[in-house]
Protein backbone atom coordinates (compact mmCIF):
# COMPACT_ATOMS: atom_id res chain seq x y z
CA UNK A 1 0.00 0.00 0.00
CA UNK A 2 1.44 3.29 -1.02
CA UNK A 3 1.44 6.04 1.61
CA UNK A 4 0.58 9.41 0.13
CA UNK A 5 3.29 11.95 0.47
CA UNK A 6 2.64 15.10 2.49
CA UNK A 7 2.45 18.25 0.46
CA UNK A 8 4.57 21.26 1.45
CA UNK A 9 1.36 23.23 2.03
CA UNK A 10 0.11 20.77 4.69
CA UNK A 11 3.50 20.90 6.45
CA UNK A 12 3.30 24.69 6.68
CA UNK A 13 -0.20 24.45 8.13
CA UNK A 14 1.01 22.06 10.84
CA UNK A 15 3.97 24.39 11.60
CA UNK A 16 1.60 27.33 12.02
CA UNK A 17 -0.56 25.25 14.35
CA UNK A 18 2.46 24.60 16.59
CA UNK A 19 3.23 28.34 16.97
CA UNK A 20 2.08 29.75 20.34
CA UNK A 21 1.25 33.47 20.25
CA UNK A 22 1.37 35.12 23.66
CA UNK A 23 -1.43 37.18 25.11
CA UNK A 24 -0.69 40.91 25.49
CA UNK A 25 -0.86 40.54 29.27
CA UNK A 26 1.95 37.95 29.28
CA UNK A 27 4.10 40.12 27.02
CA UNK A 28 3.62 43.08 29.38
CA UNK A 29 4.47 40.91 32.41
CA UNK A 30 7.70 39.78 30.77
CA UNK A 31 8.68 43.43 30.23
CA UNK A 32 7.81 44.25 33.86
CA UNK A 33 9.87 41.34 35.13
CA UNK A 34 12.76 42.54 33.00
CA UNK A 35 12.49 46.02 34.62
CA UNK A 36 12.54 44.52 38.12
CA UNK A 37 15.52 42.30 37.29
CA UNK A 38 17.40 45.28 35.86
CA UNK A 39 16.65 47.40 38.94
CA UNK A 40 17.64 44.61 41.33
CA UNK A 41 20.91 43.94 39.53
CA UNK A 42 21.82 47.64 39.36
CA UNK A 43 21.05 48.27 43.03
CA UNK A 44 22.66 45.18 44.51
CA UNK A 45 19.48 43.29 45.45
CA UNK A 46 19.86 39.58 46.20
CA UNK A 47 18.46 37.67 43.21
CA UNK A 48 18.16 33.91 42.90
CA UNK A 49 20.14 32.50 39.99
CA UNK A 50 17.39 30.00 39.26
CA UNK A 51 14.83 32.78 38.92
CA UNK A 52 17.08 34.57 36.47
CA UNK A 53 17.46 31.35 34.47
CA UNK A 54 13.67 30.86 34.39
CA UNK A 55 13.25 34.40 33.09
CA UNK A 56 15.89 33.77 30.41
CA UNK A 57 14.06 30.64 29.23
CA UNK A 58 10.80 32.55 29.18
CA UNK A 59 12.31 35.23 26.95
CA UNK A 60 13.70 32.60 24.58
CA UNK A 61 10.29 30.93 24.43
CA UNK A 62 8.69 34.28 23.69
CA UNK A 63 11.12 35.02 20.89
CA UNK A 64 10.86 31.53 19.33
CA UNK A 65 7.08 31.30 19.82
CA UNK A 66 7.49 28.18 21.94
CA UNK A 67 5.47 29.27 24.97
CA UNK A 68 3.80 26.44 26.86
CA UNK A 69 2.01 26.00 30.23
CA UNK A 70 5.12 24.67 31.97
CA UNK A 71 7.17 27.73 31.05
CA UNK A 72 4.28 30.00 32.08
CA UNK A 73 3.97 28.46 35.55
CA UNK A 74 7.73 28.63 36.15
CA UNK A 75 7.85 32.21 34.90
CA UNK A 76 5.13 33.58 37.19
CA UNK A 77 6.54 31.78 40.23
CA UNK A 78 9.97 33.25 39.52
CA UNK A 79 8.45 36.70 38.87
CA UNK A 80 6.77 36.61 42.28
CA UNK A 81 10.06 35.84 44.00
CA UNK A 82 11.87 38.58 42.03
CA UNK A 83 9.18 41.13 43.02
CA UNK A 84 9.62 40.11 46.66
CA UNK A 85 13.38 40.63 46.36
CA UNK A 86 13.12 44.20 45.00
CA UNK A 87 10.23 45.36 47.23
CA UNK A 88 9.06 48.07 47.90
CA UNK A 89 9.91 48.77 44.27
CA UNK A 90 7.32 47.26 41.96
CA UNK A 91 7.24 46.69 38.25
CA UNK A 92 5.46 49.95 37.41
CA UNK A 93 7.89 52.05 39.48
CA UNK A 94 11.03 50.37 38.14
CA UNK A 95 10.28 51.07 34.49
CA UNK A 96 11.82 53.81 32.38
CA UNK A 97 8.34 55.29 31.93
CA UNK A 98 8.14 55.85 35.71
CA UNK A 99 11.38 57.83 35.71
CA UNK A 100 10.23 59.95 32.76
CA UNK A 101 6.85 60.58 34.40
CA UNK A 102 8.54 61.52 37.69
CA UNK A 103 10.74 64.11 35.97
CA UNK A 104 7.72 65.50 34.15
CA UNK A 105 5.70 65.73 37.38
CA UNK A 106 8.57 67.46 39.20
CA UNK A 107 8.86 69.98 36.37
CA UNK A 108 5.10 70.67 36.32
CA UNK A 109 4.76 71.17 40.07
CA UNK A 110 7.95 73.24 40.24
CA UNK A 111 6.62 75.65 37.62
CA UNK A 112 3.25 75.72 39.38
CA UNK A 113 4.92 76.45 42.73
CA UNK A 114 6.93 79.31 41.20
CA UNK A 115 3.81 80.84 39.63
CA UNK A 116 1.84 80.50 42.86
CA UNK A 117 4.71 82.00 44.85
CA UNK A 118 4.80 84.97 42.49
CA UNK A 119 1.09 85.67 42.90
CA UNK A 120 1.22 85.12 46.66
CA UNK A 121 4.09 87.59 47.05
CA UNK A 122 2.44 90.06 44.68
CA UNK A 123 -0.91 89.95 46.47
CA UNK A 124 0.78 90.14 49.86
CA UNK A 125 2.67 93.28 48.80
CA UNK A 126 -0.52 94.80 47.39
CA UNK A 127 -2.34 94.02 50.63
CA UNK A 128 0.45 95.58 52.68
CA UNK A 129 0.44 98.77 50.62
CA UNK A 130 -3.37 98.89 50.59
CA UNK A 131 -3.54 98.44 54.34
CA UNK A 132 -1.03 101.25 54.85
CA UNK A 133 -2.97 103.57 52.53
CA UNK A 134 -6.26 102.70 54.23
CA UNK A 135 -4.70 103.36 57.62
CA UNK A 136 -3.31 106.71 56.44
CA UNK A 137 -6.68 107.73 55.02
CA UNK A 138 -8.49 106.82 58.23
CA UNK A 139 -5.97 108.67 60.39
CA UNK A 140 -5.92 111.81 58.23
CA UNK A 141 -9.71 111.96 57.99
CA UNK A 142 -10.02 111.60 61.74
CA UNK A 143 -7.40 114.30 62.31
CA UNK A 144 -8.82 116.70 59.72
CA UNK A 145 -12.41 116.26 60.92
CA UNK A 146 -11.43 117.66 64.29
CA UNK A 147 -9.20 120.32 62.72
CA UNK A 148 -11.95 121.43 60.32
CA UNK A 149 -14.33 122.16 63.18
CA UNK A 150 -11.73 124.14 65.12
CA UNK A 151 -10.60 126.01 62.00
CA UNK A 152 -14.19 126.83 61.06
CA UNK A 153 -14.92 128.32 64.48
CA UNK A 154 -11.71 130.34 64.52
CA UNK A 155 -12.34 131.65 61.01
CA UNK A 156 -15.79 132.78 61.99
CA UNK A 157 -14.38 134.53 65.04
CA UNK A 158 -11.71 136.24 62.95
CA UNK A 159 -14.22 137.30 60.29
CA UNK A 160 -16.45 138.85 62.96
CA UNK A 161 -13.71 141.31 63.98
CA UNK A 162 -14.21 144.90 62.92
CA UNK A 163 -11.29 145.26 60.52
CA UNK A 164 -12.25 148.92 59.80
CA UNK A 165 -11.09 149.85 63.27
CA UNK A 166 -7.64 151.39 63.60
CA UNK A 167 -6.63 148.44 65.70
CA UNK A 168 -7.39 145.98 62.85
CA UNK A 169 -3.70 145.34 62.22
CA UNK A 170 -3.18 144.47 65.84
CA UNK A 171 -6.17 142.17 65.75
CA UNK A 172 -4.87 140.50 62.59
CA UNK A 173 -1.60 139.82 64.33
CA UNK A 174 -3.23 138.58 67.43
CA UNK A 175 -2.88 135.14 68.89
CA UNK A 176 -6.02 134.03 67.06
CA UNK A 177 -4.58 134.98 63.68
CA UNK A 178 -1.37 133.13 64.46
CA UNK A 179 -3.33 130.08 65.52
CA UNK A 180 -5.41 130.15 62.34
CA UNK A 181 -2.31 130.41 60.18
CA UNK A 182 -0.79 127.33 61.84
CA UNK A 183 -4.03 125.40 61.59
CA UNK A 184 -4.46 126.42 57.97
CA UNK A 185 -0.99 125.23 57.01
CA UNK A 186 -1.46 121.91 58.81
CA UNK A 187 -4.93 121.51 57.33
CA UNK A 188 -3.67 122.12 53.79
CA UNK A 189 -0.83 119.65 54.32
CA UNK A 190 -3.31 116.99 55.37
CA UNK A 191 -5.46 117.81 52.35
CA UNK A 192 -2.54 117.28 49.99
CA UNK A 193 -1.60 114.00 51.69
CA UNK A 194 -5.19 112.80 51.52
CA UNK A 195 -5.40 113.80 47.86
CA UNK A 196 -2.18 111.87 47.18
CA UNK A 197 -3.61 108.77 48.85
CA UNK A 198 -6.77 109.07 46.76
CA UNK A 199 -4.62 109.34 43.61
CA UNK A 200 -2.73 106.18 44.59
CA UNK A 201 -5.97 104.32 45.19
CA UNK A 202 -7.27 105.63 41.86
CA UNK A 203 -4.24 104.17 40.09
CA UNK A 204 -4.93 100.76 41.65
CA UNK A 205 -8.66 100.76 40.88
CA UNK A 206 -8.00 101.86 37.31
CA UNK A 207 -5.39 99.12 36.87
CA UNK A 208 -7.83 96.39 37.91
CA UNK A 209 -10.63 97.82 35.77
CA UNK A 210 -12.77 99.22 38.61
CA UNK A 211 -12.71 102.75 37.19
CA UNK A 212 -11.43 106.08 38.44
CA UNK A 213 -12.21 107.47 41.88
CA UNK A 214 -14.59 110.43 41.82
CA UNK A 215 -16.69 112.30 44.32
CA UNK A 216 -19.95 110.31 44.29
CA UNK A 217 -21.91 113.53 44.94
CA UNK A 218 -20.57 115.44 41.91
CA UNK A 219 -20.76 115.01 38.18
CA UNK A 220 -17.72 113.88 36.24
CA UNK A 221 -15.63 116.38 34.35
CA UNK A 222 -16.52 116.90 30.67
CA UNK A 223 -14.26 114.72 28.57
CA UNK A 224 -13.27 112.79 31.71
CA UNK A 225 -10.32 115.13 32.37
CA UNK A 226 -10.11 114.64 36.11
CA UNK A 227 -6.90 115.76 37.80
CA UNK A 228 -6.96 112.52 39.81
CA UNK A 229 -6.81 110.46 36.63
CA UNK A 230 -3.69 112.41 35.65
CA UNK A 231 -2.07 111.96 39.04
CA UNK A 232 -2.93 115.31 40.59
CA UNK A 233 0.12 117.29 39.47
CA UNK A 234 0.67 116.29 35.85
CA UNK A 235 0.81 119.09 33.35
CA UNK A 236 0.62 117.05 30.18
CA UNK A 237 1.32 118.46 26.68
CA UNK A 238 -2.43 118.49 26.12
CA UNK A 239 -3.04 120.81 29.05
CA UNK A 240 -4.50 123.41 26.71
CA UNK A 241 -7.40 121.04 26.09
CA UNK A 242 -8.31 120.93 29.77
CA UNK A 243 -11.74 122.09 30.83
CA UNK A 244 -11.95 125.47 32.53
CA UNK A 245 -12.86 124.71 36.12
CA UNK A 246 -14.46 128.15 36.46
CA UNK A 247 -17.07 127.07 33.90
CA UNK A 248 -17.81 123.77 35.61
CA UNK A 249 -17.48 124.94 39.20
CA UNK A 250 -15.28 121.93 39.99
CA UNK A 251 -11.63 122.35 40.94
CA UNK A 252 -10.99 118.69 40.06
CA UNK A 253 -11.29 119.44 36.34
CA UNK A 254 -8.20 121.66 36.05
CA UNK A 255 -4.72 120.83 37.29
CA UNK A 256 -3.61 124.43 37.87
CA UNK A 257 -6.69 125.33 39.89
CA UNK A 258 -6.40 122.09 41.85
CA UNK A 259 -2.86 123.05 42.81
CA UNK A 260 -4.01 126.48 43.94
CA UNK A 261 -6.80 125.18 46.16
CA UNK A 262 -4.56 122.51 47.68
CA UNK A 263 -1.83 124.98 48.64
CA UNK A 264 -1.88 127.99 50.93
CA UNK A 265 -1.10 131.37 49.38
CA UNK A 266 2.19 132.79 50.75
CA UNK A 267 0.52 136.11 51.64
CA UNK A 268 -1.60 134.32 54.21
CA UNK A 269 1.47 132.99 55.94
CA UNK A 270 3.45 136.24 56.33
CA UNK A 271 4.79 136.42 59.84
CA UNK A 272 3.27 139.39 61.69
CA UNK A 273 5.64 142.09 62.83
CA UNK A 274 5.55 143.23 66.41
CA UNK A 275 6.93 146.63 65.46
CA UNK A 276 3.92 147.55 63.38
CA UNK A 277 5.98 148.82 60.44
CA UNK A 278 4.42 146.61 57.71
CA UNK A 279 3.20 148.77 54.88
CA UNK A 280 0.94 146.03 53.57
CA UNK A 281 -0.03 143.71 56.42
CA UNK A 282 -1.71 140.39 55.69
CA UNK A 283 -5.33 140.74 54.58
CA UNK A 284 -7.51 139.13 57.21
CA UNK A 285 -10.33 138.56 54.75
CA UNK A 286 -7.99 136.68 52.38
CA UNK A 287 -6.98 134.38 55.21
CA UNK A 288 -10.63 133.78 56.10
CA UNK A 289 -11.53 133.08 52.47
CA UNK A 290 -8.65 130.67 52.05
CA UNK A 291 -9.60 128.88 55.23
CA UNK A 292 -13.19 128.32 54.15
CA UNK A 293 -11.96 127.31 50.69
CA UNK A 294 -9.69 124.67 52.21
CA UNK A 295 -12.59 123.35 54.27
CA UNK A 296 -14.77 123.10 51.15
CA UNK A 297 -12.00 121.34 49.23
CA UNK A 298 -11.50 118.99 52.16
CA UNK A 299 -15.16 117.98 51.99
CA UNK A 300 -14.69 116.91 48.35
CA UNK A 301 -11.46 115.06 49.09
CA UNK A 302 -12.99 113.46 52.16
CA UNK A 303 -15.93 112.11 50.15
CA UNK A 304 -13.55 110.62 47.58
CA UNK A 305 -11.21 109.24 50.23
CA UNK A 306 -13.96 107.50 52.18
CA UNK A 307 -15.42 106.07 48.97
CA UNK A 308 -11.99 104.84 47.84
CA UNK A 309 -11.21 103.53 51.31
CA UNK A 310 -14.40 101.47 51.29
CA UNK A 311 -13.39 99.93 47.96
CA UNK A 312 -9.89 99.16 49.22
CA UNK A 313 -11.16 97.57 52.43
CA UNK A 314 -13.64 95.44 50.48
CA UNK A 315 -10.93 94.21 48.11
CA UNK A 316 -8.53 93.58 50.98
CA UNK A 317 -11.17 91.60 52.85
CA UNK A 318 -12.02 89.49 49.80
CA UNK A 319 -8.38 88.77 48.96
CA UNK A 320 -7.37 88.13 52.56
CA UNK A 321 -10.42 86.03 53.37
CA UNK A 322 -10.74 83.85 50.29
CA UNK A 323 -8.15 84.29 47.53
CA UNK A 324 -4.96 84.18 49.61
CA UNK A 325 -6.07 81.13 51.68
CA UNK A 326 -6.69 79.23 48.44
CA UNK A 327 -3.32 80.22 47.00
CA UNK A 328 -1.48 79.41 50.22
CA UNK A 329 -3.24 76.03 50.51
CA UNK A 330 -2.44 75.29 46.86
CA UNK A 331 1.18 76.32 47.40
CA UNK A 332 1.39 74.10 50.48
CA UNK A 333 0.01 71.18 48.48
CA UNK A 334 2.64 71.77 45.78
CA UNK A 335 5.37 71.81 48.43
CA UNK A 336 4.12 68.53 49.90
CA UNK A 337 3.83 66.94 46.46
CA UNK A 338 7.34 68.05 45.49
CA UNK A 339 8.71 66.57 48.70
CA UNK A 340 6.90 63.31 48.04
CA UNK A 341 8.11 63.26 44.43
CA UNK A 342 11.68 63.73 45.60
CA UNK A 343 11.40 60.86 48.07
CA UNK A 344 9.71 58.60 45.51
CA UNK A 345 12.33 59.41 42.87
CA UNK A 346 15.18 58.57 45.23
CA UNK A 347 13.55 55.30 46.28
CA UNK A 348 12.27 54.37 42.80
CA UNK A 349 8.72 54.13 44.15
CA UNK A 350 7.04 56.67 41.86
CA UNK A 351 3.98 55.09 40.26
CA UNK A 352 2.96 56.98 37.10
CA UNK A 353 -0.78 56.31 37.42
CA UNK A 354 -1.34 56.17 41.18
CA UNK A 355 0.87 59.18 41.90
CA UNK A 356 -0.89 61.29 39.28
CA UNK A 357 -4.30 60.59 40.78
CA UNK A 358 -3.03 61.10 44.34
CA UNK A 359 -1.36 64.42 43.49
CA UNK A 360 -4.45 65.79 41.77
CA UNK A 361 -6.63 64.71 44.68
CA UNK A 362 -4.20 66.42 47.06
CA UNK A 363 -4.41 69.69 45.13
CA UNK A 364 -8.21 69.52 44.93
CA UNK A 365 -8.47 68.87 48.66
CA UNK A 366 -6.11 71.77 49.40
CA UNK A 367 -8.20 74.16 47.29
CA UNK A 368 -11.38 73.05 49.05
CA UNK A 369 -9.74 73.58 52.43
CA UNK A 370 -8.53 77.02 51.35
CA UNK A 371 -12.07 77.98 50.36
CA UNK A 372 -13.48 76.67 53.64
CA UNK A 373 -10.95 78.57 55.76
CA UNK A 374 -12.60 81.83 54.75
CA UNK A 375 -15.83 80.62 56.35
CA UNK A 376 -14.27 80.54 59.80
CA UNK A 377 -13.25 84.20 59.95
CA UNK A 378 -15.42 84.63 63.06
CA UNK A 379 -13.41 82.04 64.95
CA UNK A 380 -10.16 83.53 63.65
CA UNK A 381 -11.11 86.95 65.00
CA UNK A 382 -11.91 85.55 68.44
CA UNK A 383 -15.66 85.16 68.01
CA UNK A 384 -17.83 82.14 68.64
CA UNK A 385 -20.23 82.41 65.68
CA UNK A 386 -19.86 79.99 62.78
CA UNK A 387 -21.19 80.80 59.34
CA UNK A 388 -23.93 78.53 57.90
CA UNK A 389 -21.59 78.01 54.97
CA UNK A 390 -19.05 76.56 57.39
CA UNK A 391 -21.72 74.18 58.69
CA UNK A 392 -22.48 73.21 55.09
CA UNK A 393 -18.80 72.45 54.57
CA UNK A 394 -18.78 70.29 57.69
CA UNK A 395 -21.86 68.45 56.42
CA UNK A 396 -20.18 67.74 53.10
CA UNK A 397 -17.00 66.58 54.79
CA UNK A 398 -18.81 64.12 57.09
CA UNK A 399 -21.75 63.32 54.84
CA UNK A 400 -22.24 59.83 56.28
CA UNK A 401 -22.56 61.14 59.82
CA UNK A 402 -24.80 63.93 58.58
CA UNK A 403 -27.26 61.44 57.09
CA UNK A 404 -27.10 59.46 60.31
CA UNK A 405 -28.12 62.65 62.13
CA UNK A 406 -31.01 63.10 59.70
CA UNK A 407 -32.11 59.52 60.39
CA UNK A 408 -32.06 60.22 64.11
CA UNK A 409 -34.18 63.33 63.64
CA UNK A 410 -36.68 61.35 61.56
CA UNK A 411 -36.87 58.69 64.24
CA UNK A 412 -37.62 61.31 66.88
CA UNK A 413 -40.18 63.08 64.70
CA UNK A 414 -42.19 60.09 63.46
CA UNK A 415 -44.09 57.72 65.75
CA UNK A 416 -42.92 54.16 65.92
CA UNK A 417 -40.29 52.02 67.54
CA UNK A 418 -37.45 54.36 68.57
CA UNK A 419 -34.95 51.57 68.01
CA UNK A 420 -35.90 51.08 64.38
CA UNK A 421 -34.73 53.08 61.43
CA UNK A 422 -37.49 54.47 59.22
CA UNK A 423 -36.63 51.95 56.53
CA UNK A 424 -36.92 49.13 59.06
CA UNK A 425 -40.45 49.95 60.30
CA UNK A 426 -42.58 46.90 59.38
CA UNK A 427 -45.32 47.43 56.86
CA UNK A 428 -48.91 47.04 58.05
CA UNK A 429 -50.31 43.53 57.56
CA UNK A 430 -52.50 42.91 54.55
CA UNK A 431 -56.14 42.14 55.34
CA UNK A 432 -57.08 38.52 55.04
CA UNK A 433 -59.39 37.52 52.26
CA UNK A 434 -62.58 35.93 53.49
Amino acid sequence: MKVPESSPRSADVRAEDDVQYLAPRIVADIDHCWDMLSYGAQNGRLLDEGDVAVFSRARVAQRNHMWDPAIESEFYAAMSRIAHSVAPVVAATASANARISARRAIRVYTVLAVVLSFFVVLLSCVLLISSQIAGDVTAIVKRNDAAALSLHNNLQALAAMDIRDENAVVEARSQLALQIQGELQSFATNNRQLFTDVSRINWATTAIGAGAIRNPYQQTCPGDKSVIRRGGNDRSPGASEQVDARQTGDWQCDTEIARQVLEVAPTSLVAPSNEGRDAHPPNVQDTVNQGFQKIAVYQDIRAMALYANAIILSLVGAVLGFILPILYAWLGACAAILGRLRADSLANTFHPDISKVANRAHVASAVIIGIAIGLFSGLREGGTDVSPLAIAFFAGYVSNKFFFLVDRLVQLSLPGDPGQRPSEVPAPPHPKND
